[in-house]
């Protein structure tokens, strides 16, 4: 069949509907894998409540679900306490429960250890979802004191004028979130051909931080991986 205008139309409509779907996927599982978590660390909490187990009670459990799934890092000592962290931090918050179940886990440590304040918490937790920040992308607009600027500069402030994300770049942190792999038991390496690609053909037309950010996160891995050298001119040039 000749790809003519129509079907080059039909092909692409098709692609974006498979790509929504992906997209909401991804999201349902890591609402499952969040809910988990926090029903894990509930569960810690009312025993230690209600039976006075102690801090004990956290490397026996995680000892033992480790042997019954080897192949899961979610289970170790230490994201168990984040767990029983999490639960007490959000059981009382309605707002921000529905919220913190759209990121990533990891995604969501970062937040429990840097962020205090409710109304910060919603805020990083929006900018994830609409704008498919990396980890590293949210621990530098946390260390840069985004949402105070926020605050003080609405006006002037670019978020809802930003380039609108691409399906494929809005599932990036949920796709490479070790603690979803390892609940999906998924092994291997995420190729993020496709998503360098589109940054790459969009970074030429929209001058944009958070973009270029993301840029530097995928395409300039010093000491690792070769640079694009006309690419890092034109980041220079930009700046």
């Amino acid at each position: 069949m000749a790809k003519d205008k129509e079907y080059i139309k039909f092909l692409n409509d098709l692609k974006n509907k498979i790509r929504q779907s992906q997209y909401q996927a991804y999201r349902a599982v890591n609402k499952e894998l969040i809910t988990l978590y926090r029903d894990i660390g509930k569960s810690i909490a009312d025993k230690q409540e209600r039976l006075g187990w102690g801090q004990k009670i956290i490397p026996q459990l995680s000892d033992d679900l480790q042997k019954e799934f080897p192949q899961n890092s979610g289970f170790s000592e230490r994201n168990l306490k984040y767990m029983r962290k999490f639960y007490l931090e959000y059981r009382d918050k309605p707002k921000v429960q529905p919220l913190v179940a759209q990121i990533p886990w990891s995604h969501n440590l970062i937040i429990l250890d840097k962020i205090k304040n409710d109304y910060e918490k919603e805020y990083y937790c929006i900018m994830i979802v609409k704008y498919g920040w990396s980890k590293r992308i949210l621990v530098h607009q946390i260390e840069t004191k985004s949402f105070e600027r926020f605050l003080t500069d609405k006006k002037s402030h670019n978020f809802d004028k930003t380039l609108s994300v691409d399906m494929l770049e809005k599932m990036e942190p949920i796709i490479k979130d070790n603690y979803l792999l390892d609940f999906l038991e998924i092994s291997g390496d995420i190729k993020e051909t496709k998503f360098e690609k589109k940054i790459l053909e969009n970074i030429k037309n929209f001058w944009n931080l958070e973009l270029v950010l993301l840029l530097l996160e995928v395409n300039i891995k010093l000491c690792l991986t070769k640079m694009n050298i006309s690419l890092i001119c034109y980041f220079i040039i930009v700046i």
